[in-house]
């Protein structure tokens, strides 16, 4: 009698501590503090993929609008999903290179670092095989 009681006891204790231990924390019970800022981290390195709908012939970003910190010396990685690419800012772009050529490999094509006088918002155009234009993709540079 007295093992069963033992049992059902570890049992007991053993699904409270999978309850507890596996409770899903929401992000907006978790306050950020200056040292939990994810969006202003340092050299943070955005992912954006490039894409073009095959049956529309239209081309996609997955991030339509990015917005980096020049003071966080934060870059851009651009990756195609099916063809090679170009980036182009037109005459004043927000990087050192411009048009920012996007082969289709996995490794992605990085933008490099913001210019010194990069402020605002720079519009952009994909450019690539059989892309009818990207919508009104933007990078905002504070």
């Amino acid at each position: 009698m007295m093992t069963k009681k033992k049992i059902a006891l570890a049992g007991l204790i053993v699904g409270m501590v999978l309850i507890f231990a596996c409770r899903k924390t929401s992000p907006e019970s978790a306050p950020l503090t200056p040292q939990h800022t994810p969006g202003q981290g340092d050299q943070r390195e955005f992912a954006i993929s490039i894409y073009t709908d095959q049956q529309t012939g239209l081309c996609f970003v997955d991030f339509p609008e990015a917005t980096l910190w020049k003071t966080k010396h934060q870059k851009v990685t651009w990756f195609s999903d099916d063809f090679d690419y170009q980036v182009d800012f037109g005459p004043h772009g927000p990087f050192g290179r411009n048009p920012i050529p996007v082969p289709f490999n996995p490794q992605g094509s990085s933008s490099g670092s913001l210019n010194a006088d990069a402020s605002g918002h720079y519009d952009y155009t994909i450019v690539g095989k059989s892309c009818k234009g990207a919508g009104d993709p933007v990078i905002y540079v504070k």
